[in-house]
């Protein structure tokens, strides 16, 4: 409950990780530093409500190439550890990429990269760790 002992409906909790900068290939770098969100899916379930999140990156880190194709991004990880397109671990959602900023209207499944902001953004609906970087394109 909040001071005026109204129910929470969620606990929502974030924690910061620096970004990876020269390990191993299974857990490649990253363009940002990496995010851990969790709590805003219900008791029992791993689907939240459909949200938007963005992140800034370090546009050194990007290739023009990565940024046109939709090689790089708003990503999570897989279960191998591998950092993978983030709207890939939807529950639903048709994928679409788009080259700038994110707009209101964007359904589940559209992410994108706005290269004047240096801003990767990705329509989802789960909690897990996030971070902008390349991945494979498929």
């Amino acid at each position: 409950m909040d001071y005026s002992y109204r129910p929470f409906t969620k606990a929502v909790d974030t924690g910061w990780t620096p970004m990876i900068v020269g390990n191993p290939k299974k857990y490649q770098d990253t363009a940002s530093d990496i995010l851990s969100l969790w709590g805003m899916a219900d008791l029992g379930s791993d689907q939240t409500d459909v949200y938007t999140l963005a992140m800034t990156y370090d546009p050194s880190k990007s290739l023009p190439m990565h940024l046109g194709e939709g090689m790089f991004g708003l990503a999570t990880r897989d279960a191998d550890g591998n950092w993978v397109n983030a709207v890939d671990e939807n529950v639903g959602g048709a994928k679409k990429f788009v080259v700038g900023p994110w707009d209101p209207a964007y359904e589940l499944g559209t992410y994108g990269v706005d290269p004047s902001t240096h801003t990767a953004w990705a329509v989802i609906n789960y909690n897990n760790d996030f971070a902008v970087a390349r991945f494979n394109h498929e």
